[in-house]
């Protein structure tokens, strides 16, 4: 029998080792690294590590590897983590179209799960835009169709995502009730990914709610599942949570300190979301904390950075409050 060179790296990215996997990836014969899988497997993996503008370059060589190769299925796969990479760097229209695309793909081939994922994605597009009906109206049509899969993992993403939507309006009973969904699911599915969002989210809406002990205990959780996860927009994320709580809670020093390290991790990848709102938050703990001019500097960055991430209208509402 003749050994599979990409097994190793297959299974790591089956089981959320991403960098494991981009190692697993880089150690086989420079051959293999043609290959259209290869090419999709560090596509997905460098997304994951939040090398974005790598991976949409790797899952457009994929698709057209598996396009040459009349590979439906690959070419299907590729076009969403094509369209994933668009999204991350900015590019909306382009993710709009590859997730259109890849779902009428999966439709077409009777994948159900691809469809709920790529459905899901559209979702997140609608967000970044502002749009709140149509990203929850595609968030529940993701979550219907994980659901009925049994796709626990997939369910957890997609009530996370409806719960980030309804903390965006401020509706904080909503948003931990997603959450709390979101963490059962990722428990079912054994994601540590998963749940720490959820604890993310979770924290944020029960300290929003008036128990700032409480939401602090979920949010350390998540910072701590999110570094030994390896997952640095989760980090950012979780930081930059700490960052609000501690502010609202009267503890400017312990705030500035979460921010600064958020500002450190989110420094190393290129999402322009995850600076955007850090840079927005940031900049209202500097302001609170008396420091105008670095506020007004740290507001110009972070509607410099919704706009990079192509959310324009979001860029536009916090320049008319500069």
């Amino acid at each position: 029998m003749i050994a599979d060179p990409l097994r190793p790296a297959r299974l790591a990215v089956r089981a959320g080792r991403f960098r494991e996997a981009a190692t697993e990836l880089h150690s086989v014969e420079p051959g293999h690294q043609e290959r259209a899988e290869w090419l999709l497997l560090n596509a997905i993996a460098q997304w994951r590590l939040g090398a974005f503008a790598a991976s949409q370059a790797a899952a457009r060589d994929a698709r057209e590897h598996f396009r040459m190769l009349a590979d439906g299925d690959g070419e299907m796969r590729a076009e969403n983590v094509a369209a994933a990479g668009a999204f991350a760097t900015g590019n909306l229209d382009e993710a709009t179209a590859g997730f259109h695309r890849a779902h009428a793909l999966a439709e077409a081939r009777g994948d159900a799960l691809l469809a709920a994922r790529s459905v899901n994605n559209l979702g997140n597009v609608a967000f970044y835009r502002a749009d709140h009906d149509t990203a929850l109206r595609y968030y529940r049509l993701a979550a219907a169709g994980f659901e009925r899969l049994e796709f626990h993992h997939g369910l957890g993403e997609a009530l996370i995502n409806q719960s980030i939507v309804a903390r965006d309006a401020r509706r904080w009973g909503e948003a931990l009730a997603a959450a709390e969904r979101a963490l059962a699911a990722a428990h079912r599915a054994s994601s540590a990914r998963v749940a720490g969002q959820a604890h993310a989210n979770i924290g944020e809406a029960v300290a929003a709610s008036g128990d700032a002990r409480l939401g602090r205990v979920h949010l350390h959780r998540a910072l701590a599942i999110a570094r030994r996860e390896d997952d640095r927009l989760a980090e950012v994320e979780a930081l930059r949570l700490l960052g609000n709580l501690e502010s609202h809670d009267g503890r400017p020093l312990d705030a500035l300190e979460f921010f600064g390290q958020a500002h450190t991790v989110a420094s190393a990848i290129d999402h322009a979301w995850g600076r955007a709102e850090l840079f927005r938050d940031y900049a209202a703990c500097l302001e609170g904390s008396g420091h105008t001019n670095e506020a007004r500097v740290m507001r110009e960055r972070a509607a410099a950075a919704f706009n990079q991430a192509g959310a324009t209208m979001r860029a536009q509402t916090l320049e008319a409050s500069t």
